[in-house]
């Protein structure tokens, strides 16, 4: 696979800061769900890779998230996020737009002292592989006050990997709120219609991804888009990339996104009683403290099954009866079971089933 290394002037190996990484799962190690996710496009949604999504709107393009091994010999990185264009946008209307994002918690980014006089500028640095040589773009979104900031890259070599460290200059104008909404979203556009098209070098209000000149990335199935080694860092230089145990970066994720993917047959993973004759309900404790009270997700409602002394049960639905941020009840809907007995939660009798809480932004 050939490398290049263009724009990598700012790269300066022989700092080592802990903690400096502000993106969460820029290595792309932890992907929590098991498989590609296909079709994206038709709505915004996370790619196979944790914290890694595509926004879309407008666009007939389609494209499918996954992990894929990244160039491990010549960066360093051994997994990479993958986009695959799997239906084209070869016409980009005014309104189409397609962009592989990751978002940033506010109260993770007061250091930049957004809003201020002091406000500190950061550098966002990665490997990228596009399908096309030419003009890209990578924008950065401030939430709370509606502001973005465009930077233009080129890329040399179509299929190549190559190093971007891209300074971006502090915000004055625009305070970042302290919570646990979006702070920031950074942007790798795909496509860019021209009403969401802006100019580039400048704080801006409203909400633009990309300039007029993004090459067009969707405009055929052979298209791979590949991003590797994301760091964002305060400063105007980049440095070596944060390498992380895979145990912390995992627990970062996890605040935002958990999956259980049970793998065996009859594999249960919460426990409760049967609150009437046809609902059990079953407590599980989050694996970290989620962002916020969870949303659930399942393979499929009838997926799952409860036992207790009687027997097993299939069910017919599993909904959340209650959520927090550390603990949600699991409510699973079956025919007809024996009322207060104690009893399990988890998979029937196939071993391809999961279960997922998502407090992701």
């Amino acid at each position: 696979m050939a490398i290049s290394t263009i724009s990598a002037t700012g790269l300066a190996g022989s700092v080592s800061q802990i903690g400096k990484n502000i993106i969460i799962n820029g290595s792309h190690e932890v992907a929590q769900r098991s498989a590609a996710v296909t079709g994206i496009g038709a709505a915004s949604g996370y790619t196979q890779v944790d914290m890694w999504h595509i926004i879309a709107s407008g666009t007939a393009g389609r494209v499918t998230g996954s992990q894929v091994a990244g160039p491990l010999a010549a960066t360093g990185h051994a997994k990479a996020v993958k986009i695959d264009v799997t239906t084209v946008d070869s016409s980009v209307a005014s309104g189409d737009i397609m962009s592989l994002r990751t978002t940033v918690e506010a109260q993770n980014l007061q250091q930049l002292q957004w809003g201020v006089a002091t406000a500190k500028s950061v550098t966002v640095s990665f490997w990228m592989k596009s399908p096309k040589a030419g003009t890209h773009c990578v924008s950065i979104y401030q939430e709370d006050d509606g502001r973005f900031f465009i930077r233009e890259f080129t890329i040399a070599s179509a299929d190549t990997y190559e190093y971007f460290a891209i300074t971006f200059p502090g915000d004055t104008g625009g305070t970042i709120d302290t919570n646990n909404g979006a702070g920031i979203r950074i942007d790798w556009p795909l496509i860019c219609g021209s009403g969401e098209a802006g100019s580039a070098d400048a704080w801006t209000s409203g909400g633009k991804f990309a300039t007029s000149n993004q090459q067009n990335l969707l405009d055929s199935t052979d298209n791979n888009v590949e991003l590797a080694g994301v760091q964002l860092e305060l400063g105007t230089v980049a440095t070596d990339f944060e390498h992380e145990p895979i145990s912390v970066t995992l627990a970062k994720c996890q605040r935002y996104y958990q999956q259980w993917n049970i793998t065996t047959a009859f594999g249960y993973i919460a426990t409760g009683l049967n609150a009437g004759s046809t609902s059990t309900r079953a407590t599980l404790p989050t694996r970290q403290t989620m962002r916020a009270a969870p949303t659930l997700s399942v393979s499929a409602v009838g997926d799952f099954q409860t036992q207790d002394a009687t027997g097993a049960a299939d069910t017919t639905n599993v909904t959340l009866y209650s959520a927090y941020p550390e603990v949600v009840t699991i409510e699973a809907t079956v025919a007809t079971q024996p009322i207060s007995n104690a009893a399990m939660f988890g998979a029937d009798n196939s071993t391809v089933r999961f279960l997922a809480l998502s407090a992701e932004m």
